[in-house]
């Protein structure tokens, strides 16, 4: 029995958040391939409800570096498709296929610092070599491997208005660190790296 204070399964499943569809695992090497072929679909990178890029040079080879060092966090990319269910396909006039409303709702900024990577426009783990190491130098077995790579999902909202509300409550959280906020870590850092 429950009471009127309590947060219930139904009220909390009226407010949860679209289950994904769909997902693949896509590897760097294949990523730009992956988005040229969901593009031909309608697919939009950078919609207009979207910030931009806006991600430094830095904060690019620190995301790269993190999964290039195996880290796990931060590999998943969200798209959102406008319809009422997963196949809302539209045949246009020409005989193609589209997906109305198809647009990256989380996951330019990576996705960006990836294209850019893959494309040796900067080097990353100078701290293993000083010139660090472009995406052509990495080998073949690292390159193919999903380690380096993304989950791509896709979830299915009935509207705009849904995909608006959405990028709301996936941005809304959360205070980037100051410049100030990360050279105190640092500077701790590097006053423990020199203890015992």
């Amino acid at each position: 029995m429950t009471t009127t204070n309590e947060l219930t399964r139904d009220a909390l499943a009226s407010l949860s958040l679209p289950p994904c569809h769909y997902a693949v695992d896509v590897s760097w090497d294949d990523l730009p391939g992956h988005l040229e072929r969901e593009r031909e679909v309608g697919f939009d990178l950078l919609p207009d409800y979207q910030r931009g890029r806006v991600w430094t040079r830095e904060q690019q080879v620190a995301y790269i570096e993190h999964v290039a060092l195996g880290g796990e966090t931060a590999r998943d990319v969200t798209a959102v498709h406008v319809g009422q269910s997963v196949h809302d396909y539209v045949t246009c006039s020409d005989g193609t296929i589209t997906l109305p409303g198809y647009s990256m709702l989380d996951g330019v900024q990576r996705v960006t610092a990836i294209l850019s990577f893959v494309r040796d426009e900067f080097p990353v783990l100078t701290r293993i070599r000083p010139d660090g190491y472009l995406w052509s130098q990495f080998s073949r077995p690292l390159r193919r491997g999903t380690n380096l790579g993304v989950r791509w999902r896709v979830v299915t909202v009935p509207t705009v208005a849904d995909v608006l509300r959405l990028y709301l409550r996936f941005n809304a959280a959360g205070t980037p660190h100051t410049p100030e906020e990360l050279d105190r870590v640092r500077a701790m850092l590097a006053a423990k790296a020199g203890a015992p």
